[in-house]
């Protein structure tokens, strides 16, 4: 029988601990190891708690680099499992919704020399995007496709505002 080296009680031979003062012997103390038993689970615990805290510390890293992007104004691609190209008929989110306060005119070009298309009465709504040397191309609120061959035509961008007249929820063209 071998004595404890802290507790000095009797510990039997076969046993990696103290049953009285729970030391844990090292393998080269003086109590012996039993082959594959205890020492086996303790490293695969700290194997499993140190990738735990891997995936937790990289999961919170994560968060919170999209959580600050998101707050800056930076946003993500979009992903889609259908492809990268849209359905026919489906709407993405693209562009602004604009209110006009007046009678705005929607030029062919991004220039007060251009054609007139046509006009804007006050409380249309349009979606505005490709803004460029302070025009943007409007299009109906409810365009499915994003492209400058599609739009109505173009508005100078201040003329165009982001709420309604009257602050109401505004009418649509």
């Amino acid at each position: 029988m071998r004595r404890c080296p802290i507790c000095g009680q009797t510990a039997a031979p076969n046993n990696r601990y103290c049953l009285d003062c729970d030391f844990q012997a090292s393998s080269s103390s003086a109590l012996p190891v039993q082959a594959g038993g205890q020492m086996a689970i303790t490293s695969s615990r700290r194997a499993a708690v140190s990738l735990f805290f891997v995936v937790f510390f990289l999961t919170a890293l994560v968060v919170t680099f999209i959580g600050l992007s998101a707050s800056s104004g930076f946003s993500f691609p979009s992903l889609s499992l259908a492809g990268a190209d849209a359905q026919p008929g489906t709407a993405e989110l693209w562009g602004e919704v604009r209110f006009t306060h007046g009678v705005v005119r929607i030029r062919a070009d991004r220039s007060t020399d251009s054609a007139i298309l046509g006009k804007l009465m006050p409380g249309d709504s349009v979606r505005a995007d490709f803004a460029q040397a302070g025009w943007l191309a409007v299009f109906p609120v409810d365009a499915a496709i994003r492209d400058t061959k599609k739009a109505l035509g173009y508005v100078y961008a201040p003329l165009l505002k982001e709420r309604p007249p009257g602050g109401g929820s505004g009418a649509t063209q």
